[in-house]
């Protein structure tokens, strides 16, 4: 049986009941989230048997993030329980675009104290996927030197195959660091996922072809770049392997945790032994089943939903 790995940060979600500027009575929803915590959940729910590793505190926040975990089938074996607090992010929907403003609370966070396990679980050696995102490595120093030196040691010693996506938050630094970071993750990578956006940022580059001639990218490796509206594409050694377009969503609620949604749509669609263009296909599916519900991972679909949609049976009467 297939089994991935994602590890990263865990948080609380404060999100708004209605669109408009937060003020004092707003209400307010709570839910959990992170990058590879909703990585992780999209997998379980497509039946890929998953685990998550991180930190969170010993607070309310950290035991439902477990304790969400758990229900949607997500091992928490390898999360970590510290004295401090778990991080939180608030929403806020107003303005003119689609995306909210989004406001972390994260100092002094417990996962800003994890320590990588040394040395590593022999579970996490036979995984067949691990994935995390680069967002961990900018959550400070010592953090990163930890998430740096797991990643070396899984490339040197784990089995499986490694995915990271970019993930860029300009609120936690500016471009040139983000570049210092990934280009530090690419050589233990096989699979970056991108999007055209942030290549564009990162490069000064607009033909991906050029990641390879200019050494960015080496042989072998694998870059899934997301178009947004226009959909996705596959490249290796800077030849298309693959496309798909994207999903249309007759009413969008909230767009936060499609990008994660969507890897996840492609990690199981490739564990599933399916071609790229299903895998592209599958993420948008998996994009645009968390588009149209409110919440990060809330509205991902199961299995079983997809295999609906794909039969044209989605809806029971």
């Amino acid at each position: 049986m297939t089994r991935t790995l994602t590890f990263g940060e865990a948080l609380g979600v404060l999100s708004p009941v209605q669109a408009g500027r937060l003020c004092v009575g707003s209400l307010m929803t709570l839910s959990v989230a992170g990058a590879e915590f909703n990585v992780a959940v999209g997998l379980a729910r497509l039946g890929i048997p998953t685990t998550f590793a991180g930190a969170v505190g010993s607070d309310a926040t950290g035991r439902l993030i477990i304790q969400t975990l758990k229900a949607e089938g997500v091992d928490t074996a390898d999360i970590l329980v510290r004295p401090e607090p778990t991080g939180h992010f608030i929403k806020e929907r107003y303005g003119l675009r689609m995306e909210p403003n989004v406001y972390y609370v994260r100092e002094g966070s417990a996962m800003r104290q994890w320590k990588a396990p040394d040395p590593l679980p022999e579970a996490w050696l036979s995984m067949d996927w691990i994935h995390t995102t680069a967002i961990t490595w900018m959550l400070g120093e010592p953090l990163r030197r930890q998430a740096q030196n797991l990643l070396e040691n899984l490339a040197r010693s784990a089995s499986g195959i490694i995915s990271v996506d970019l993930n860029i938050r300009k609120k936690l630094g500016a471009v040139p660091e983000w570049r210092e970071v990934i280009e530090q993750m690419i050589p233990l990578t096989g699979i970056l996922f991108a999007t055209q956006s942030e290549i564009e940022e990162l490069w000064d580059i607009h033909q991906v072809s050029e990641l390879w001639s200019q050494h960015v990218l080496q042989g072998g490796h694998i870059l899934v770049v997301k178009h947004g509206a226009e959909g996705a594409r596959v490249f290796q050694d800077g030849e298309l392997l693959a496309e798909a377009p994207s999903r249309a969503v007759r009413a969008v609620q909230d767009v936060v945790g499609a990008g994660d949604g969507f890897a996840a749509g492609v990690i199981a669609g490739r564990l599933k032994g399916r071609d790229w263009r299903d895998c592209l296909r599958l993420g948008h599916l998996v994009g645009a089943f968390s588009v149209a519900h409110p919440g990060d991972w809330e509205g991902y679909p199961l299995w079983e939903e997809v295999q609906a949609v794909g039969d044209d049976t989605w809806v029971d009467r």
